[in-house]
């Protein structure tokens, strides 16, 4: 599932949509090594694009994609009950 998430995550930072298909960019299979590896759609550079696997609960899967190498990512907890009102 990590392999569809990078997919999906690039696919809507793009804005393209999951209706242009999957089949035009590829991303790596690798578990620990999130990247994009190359977008034949548009000529898009794959080395501005970072990608984030993100820490779900087990049986989860998702990702982050953001067209900026050096973007900081900072991962917050939500204690629970906090959002209840």
């Amino acid at each position: 599932y990590s392999i569809w998430s990078r997919k999906e995550a690039y696919i809507k930072a793009t804005g393209l949509g999951v209706s242009r298909g999957l089949d035009h960019f590829d991303v790596s299979a690798a578990p620990a090594e999130a990247h994009l590896l190359a977008d034949r759609s548009q000529d898009r550079r794959t080395e501005t694009w970072a990608l984030h696997d993100l820490v779900l609960e087990p049986g989860y899967s998702g990702a982050l994609a953001v067209d900026s190498v050096d973007a900081t990512l900072i991962a917050l907890t939500v204690a629970p009950g906090i959002l209840s009102c």
